[in-house]
């Protein structure tokens, strides 16, 4: 739901400020993270690495630190329908904090139920 949010936001912002796009309204807004937050979490083995990066501009390091690792989700296939453009466009555009020096990278997998052991 956290990260849909932030996927949202980041899509939109760019939209806006690339395309002239206006806001997407508010009503589907609420739809998709309705949407989103059907979304459970089924396993979690990420870990947080800390990483500084050389910035030119302040002319010390800064932290761009964050999560590595996978994630599985689970949701009914109506849900997933609908999320799925937004989650692919977010493949090509990142989304989170330091998106500009490489974070934010993420991968979609589909692995399905009867696959899991």
């Amino acid at each position: 739901d956290v990260f849909f949010t932030r996927l949202l936001e980041r899509l939109d912002r760019l939209a806006v400020q690339q395309s002239g796009a206006s806001p997407r309204p508010l009503a589907e807004r609420i739809h998709l993270h309705n949407q989103a937050a059907m979304v459970k979490l089924i396993e979690d083995h990420t870990e947080w690495i800390e990483v500084q990066s050389g910035s030119s501009r302040l002319g010390r390091a800064t932290w761009i630190s964050g999560l590595v690792g996978s994630v599985l989700y689970s949701a009914p296939h109506s849900v997933w329908k609908e999320l799925l453009p937004w989650l692919i466009w977010g493949t090509l555009t990142q989304v989170g904090k330091d998106v500009v020096k490489g974070s934010g990278v993420f991968r979609l997998k589909k692995e399905n139920q009867d696959e899991r052991s």
